[in-house]
Parts: C-alpha cells; structure tokens; sequence
C-alpha cells in the first residue's frame, strides 16, 4: 500500500491499496507504517481547471457570439428539450437560448442535433478530464492545457 497528499494542506489522503484508491483522513489507522508521498495537487488543479474553463465557454455555434451552455442546469434543461423534440412538442416557432442571451431558432430536428452535439462536446471534455486525472493519479507527467479537443462549433443552418 501507498498514500499520497490529496490536497496542499494534507487534510485528505489518498490511499493506494489492491483494490484501488479511497480518500482518508490523515488519523485513519490504515495509514499506520506508511511514508505519506507529496501529491501532484498542482497537476490535478490545473486539470480541473481547464475542464472548467472549457464547460464555462459552452459549445461554439457557427455565426454567432454566444455558445451553447454547458454547466448541469443547462445540460438538464437541453435534454429535456430535445425529449420535447422527439415526442413532437417542439414548438414550430421554438428556439435555445445562447450565453450572450440570443436567441437561436431551431427546428425539432435541428433542437434534437444541437442536443446530441452538445452531449458529445460535453461527453469528450468529460472523458479527457477523466484520463488526465487518472494519469496524474499515476504519476506521469500531462499537458493539463493542450490535451483537451477543439470543439466543432455546431451549425443551425446544416
């Protein structure tokens, strides 16, 4: 077994056992015996961050200013617009709402790929963030700012 720093001021720990990892408290008596490793708090940070950055810029959309928001509420709020779509309650007049407060008008059809775009953007900075932590976690070295992928600005109009 090892341990290492979860956080900089050494409130929680991260142990290392064979059947994976789970935080501790530095009083939990399964740390008896074990050297405690600095942790790469910086790394993991800086990964978080740029996730974080990334869900906060939304998803680009061709032609205009805002994006598609990308945090929970709006993410809940999308998918169940695009259910609308799909069971035929979509308004012929509707529209989504941009971070810049615009109003883009979409088709059911269109709504239900905006949905599906953005749900793939956001499946992607998930599944990046979740590799980068995981090679921090293993001590390697990562790019926290280059490795994320660009996102494909949606098209209204495709």
């Amino acid at each position: 077994m090892r341990a290492r720093h979860g956080n900089p001021n050494g409130t929680d720990i991260i142990l290392f056992t064979d059947d994976g990892a789970v935080a501790v408290k530095p009083d939990d008596k399964r740390l008896a015996g074990i050297e405690i490793e600095p942790f790469a708090v910086d790394d993991r940070t800086a990964v978080r961050s740029a996730f974080e950055r990334r869900v906060a810029a939304g998803l680009p959309v061709a032609g205009q200013d805002g994006a598609v928001a990308l945090d929970p509420d709006s993410r809940r709020e999308l998918a169940t617009a695009v259910l609308m779509a799909t069971l035929g309650a979509w308004p012929a007049e509707g529209f989504w709402r941009l971070t810049d407060n615009t109003n883009l008008p979409l088709s059911a059809p269109r709504l239900t790929a905006l949905g599906l775009t953005a749900a793939g953007y956001y499946q992607l900075l998930f599944a990046t963030r979740s590799a980068l932590l995981d090679a921090v976690d293993a001590g390697h070295p990562v790019d926290a700012e280059g490795a994320w992928p660009a996102p494909s600005p949606f098209d209204p109009a495709a």
